[in-house]
């Protein structure tokens, strides 16, 4: 009886949390819910969704990584004014980042077509933004320096919230690693510290502005998933009542 009671209150205040909106959200990912056959039915097609999408996302990483990488050709050749004030250490980290994205991209597309990422697309959506947002982070830190991309880290996260509007927990998972990792590690490692332009003060990562442009990025890029995901929802258990009407109200009058 002891233990029938605080398992009874748990899950009390399971059901008491899954009634508000980003909580009950949140929950849902962590602990399914089996009240009906409808929940099993829309995570069916969020799966499906989201492992469509991923296929579409992957892609247009490589044409987005193959663009810059001519860009930083023909700079090499005919350098562009636009990018004079960059560091060198910039421009010295940029073959061993294409390098290195390519080859993880080549891998989440081969994941991809596999039963695992069939089967568990959130983890290789993950994947997918990590390969973007950490690789060239964990390459500067070996480098030896701090590596604020505001530019691909905007790009990667409106992608992801353009075209996969689903699961806003692993949206936000995925932004709170590289936030963790360049805030986190990078502190940890003593590279706390970058340069803008030569012979100009160095900048520290914990500049407000950085914080708060990364901050109202992910906030609405998360909002916006979450809204979308959960009209998406609201109208799959509409039309599947209705599919469910429609099915049983020719029963009712064969009945009658």
């Amino acid at each position: 009886m002891g233990f029938k009671q605080p398992l009874a209150f748990r899950q009390g205040w399971i059901c008491r949390l899954r009634k508000g909106g980003v909580v009950r959200s949140l929950l849902e990912s962590i602990i399914p819910s089996t009240n009906n056959s409808a929940s099993a039915d829309y995570a069916a097609w969020r799966s499906g969704f989201l492992w469509d999408r991923l296929g579409l996302c992957i892609w247009l990483s490589f044409a987005i990584l193959f663009t810059f990488a001519v860009r930083d050709l023909y700079n090499a050749v005919f350098p562009l004014k636009e990018l004079e004030g960059f560091p060198a250490w910039v421009h010295d980290l940029s073959v061993p980042v294409y390098g290195l994205v390519a080859l993880l991209l080549a891998v989440c597309l081969i994941l991809h077509k596999t039963s695992f990422g069939r089967r568990y697309p959130e983890f290789l959506f993950l994947g997918l933004s990590w390969s973007l947002t950490l690789t060239p982070q964990i390459l500067a830190s070996m480098r030896g320096f701090a590596l604020p991309d505001l530019l691909a880290w905007t790009l990667v996260f409106l992608i992801q919230a353009t075209l996969i509007p689903v699961r806003w927990e692993f949206h936000l998972l995925s932004q709170l690693s590289l936030l963790f990792y360049f805030y986190g590690v990078n502190s940890v490692l003593r590279l706390t510290a970058f340069p803008v332009k030569p012979g100009q003060p160095e900048l520290s990562i914990f500049a407000l502005t950085i914080f708060m442009y990364m901050v109202w990025v992910c906030f609405i890029c998360d909002l916006a998933v979450y809204l979308y995901e959960r009209l998406q929802r609201t109208e799959f258990e509409s039309r599947r009542q209705a599919q469910l009407f429609s099915t049983l109200f020719p029963t009712i009058c064969e009945i009658r």
